[in-house]
């Protein structure tokens, strides 16, 4: 990577100082920015195949999703003249982003290649990042040259260059990790990383002088100390299924409807905008989500099967955008791989004898990972899995390195780190349960009240069998990990309903209430809370984008019927 000279040590205490008097005496002023993004100086102090810990925590005023620059050795620069050494050169060789904060140090995961990051590299919070300024308005050439000035230690691209490079709409940057993108629209100002993850956000509010410069000034912060204290903890042994005292962590939000009536939807934030697949059984739709639904394109799978199951899949960072779709023909699983492409729906692989499922691994908002769980009649979900990659063009199957338990499904299945170890744990609801494991031990089940799915499937267990037996299977919603109390260790967000007592093979299940729960580990143990109120409709496809919670909610009429209505609604996240 690019180096970058340093000819003086920057006292950044005595610039807020001087910035903050600055501000006293004439506005704009951007010290609320400039404090956000200050350089902070640390260590590697871990480096491993997981993730690495540097020397590093609130205390020092970091916060989840800050992105470090690992510093190489440098080269010293002498004066041809004097021979007195004027700075030195250092070497950007790694770039961090921080996952989750403990006592004493935080853990980091790496954007891009690490394997030149060792243990003892010194690290600068975006120390040397490159910087490109996206003004969408075409009238903030001012604010870009506060800016550059408040924020010396970014390495910045000329106004011009950045104007003339800028995306149609902001979107990551696929050819580089070790950079901001500072993005001006509709008098916000939004700084995020390459891979186009929210670092901070501000609103633009005009000045009473200088010539309509805006003021900079925070919109969404990081929750205070104060925040973190009052966040609501309520002890639960691990293994206790009594029901603990709730905690209502949300509010009502926007409603808008969908034309059909959805068994299970699946969404991702793809190029800065929230892309919805959603089937009804039949069909393959997917929408643009903004303002309102914007349908893009309509698929079907070959044959007449039914559609269980959709998941998005992202093997590459700005890379094509992939569809799994599980369905059941001719008493088989007949799986699809579809590609969206120029809004176009295509499959690419298909006639596959497998469950497939994808999982965001390393939490950067993409589902990198494709797991293929085999078909077992007894059981559907089988014990045998494997990760799905390209080869050659080619869909290749691998063993995967990741212990799991033994009834794990890769449908409404999760792994993500809820303890706050530093690994990853396997949350999934079966059979009206939820279960969490870490490894092959049992951490969590909960009573048997959650789940509760449309998307089900009554299949004969042997159908060349002439008295054949027919079981059934139900295909849950994924439940998400986030980060709901800033605590910087995730939280799990589940599906949880009031289901009629006829659940029987042939006949469809009724769902009279749904909710969102929550369940925070703390003190070794798991605390259940709420999120909004019951909606009056299944629940069949559930996200979270920043601060709101997304999720489609079905009616449902008699148990004979399908379902009468569906719509995506939003909840806003509340400590």
């Amino acid at each position: 990577m690019k180096c970058f000279a340093e000819v003086k040590v920057f006292d950044w205490q005595l610039i807020t100082i001087m910035l903050s008097v600055f501000c006293y005496f004439a506005t704009p002023c951007a010290a609320d920015i400039a404090d956000d993004l200050k350089p902070i100086d640390g260590y590697v102090v871990k480096a491993g195949e997981n993730g690495f810990v540097i020397d590093l925590d609130g205390g020092q005023g970091i916060a989840v999703g800050d992105v470090f620059s690992v510093i190489g050795p440098g080269e010293e620069l002498v004066h041809p003249v004097t021979k007195k050494v004027i700075g030195k050169l250092e070497e950007v060789k790694g770039v961090l982003k921080v996952i989750r904060i403990s006592e004493g140090f935080s853990y980091a995961r790496p954007l891009g290649d690490s394997a030149a990051i060792k243990r003892g590299d010194p690290i600068r919070r975006f120390g040397s990042l490159k910087a490109v300024f996206w003004d969408y308005s075409d009238k903030n050439r001012p604010l870009f040259d506060r800016l550059q000035n408040t924020l010396p230690f970014l390495t910045w691209q000329d106004y011009q260059s950045s104007q003339l490079k800028r995306p149609p709409k902001p979107a990551p940057l696929a050819d580089r990790y070790d950079a901001l993108i500072f993005i001006v629209d509709n008098n916000m100002l939004e700084v995020r990383d390459a891979q186009f993850a929210l670092i901070h956000k501000y609103s633009l509010n005009e000045a009473m002088a200088d010539g309509g410069v805006k003021v900079i000034s925070p919109v969404v912060a990081r929750a205070s100390e104060t925040q973190l204290k009052a966040a609501p903890v309520a002890a639960q042994p691990v293994n206790d299924t009594k029901e603990s005292p709730v905690i209502n962590y949300g509010s009502a939000g926007a409603v808008t409807g969908l034309s059909d009536n959805v068994l299970m939807a699946d969404m991702l934030q793809q190029s800065g905008q929230r892309i919805l697949a959603a089937t009804d059984g039949k069909k393959i739709s997917i929408f643009n989500v903004e303002n309102q639904l914007k349908l893009l394109v309509e698929g079907k799978i070959g044959g007449y099967g039914e559609i269980l199951a959709v998941k998005w899949w992202q093997p590459d960072v700005g890379g094509p955008l992939y569809l799994a779709v599980l369905a059941w023909t001719d008493d088989k699983i007949d799986s699809t791989l579809f590609i969206l492409e120029n809004d176009r729906l295509t499959a690419v692989v298909s006639g596959m004898d497998s469950i497939l499922g994808s999982f965001d691994l390393d939490k950067d908002g993409r589902p990198e990972t494709l797991l293929s769980q085999e078909f077992e009649a007894d059981n559907f979900f089988g014990r045998r899995i494997g990760e799905m990659y390209w080869h050659a063009s080619q869909l290749k199957q691998k063993k995967i390195t990741l212990e799991l338990p033994a009834k794990f499904t890769v449908i409404g299945g999760l792994l993500a780190d809820l303890t706050g170890d530093g690994e990853l744990e396997a949350a999934y609801v079966r059979n009206g349960a939820l279960w969490v494991y870490s490894g092959k031990k049992r951490l969590y089940v909960s009573p048997k009240q959650m789940g509760g799915s449309l998307s089900t499937l009554t299949y004969k267990v042997d159908p060349a069998v002439p008295n054949y037996r027919s079981t059934s299977v139900f295909f849950e919603v994924t439940p998400v990990a986030v980060d709901v109390d800033a605590d910087g260790r995730e939280e799990l967000l589940a599906v949880s309903s009031d289901q009629s007592s006829i659940r029987a093979p042939g006949i469809m299940t009724t769902i009279d209430k749904s909710r969102i729960v929550i369940f925070n580990y703390e003190n070794g143990t798991f605390v259940k809370g709420t999120v909004g109120e019951p909606v009056d409709a299944a629940i069949q496809g559930l996200s979270v984008d920043g601060q709101q919670v997304l999720f489609v909610a079905t009616d449902t009429g008699s148990p004979f019927a399908q379902g009468t209505g569906s719509r995506l609604q939003t909840l806003d996240i509340a400590l």
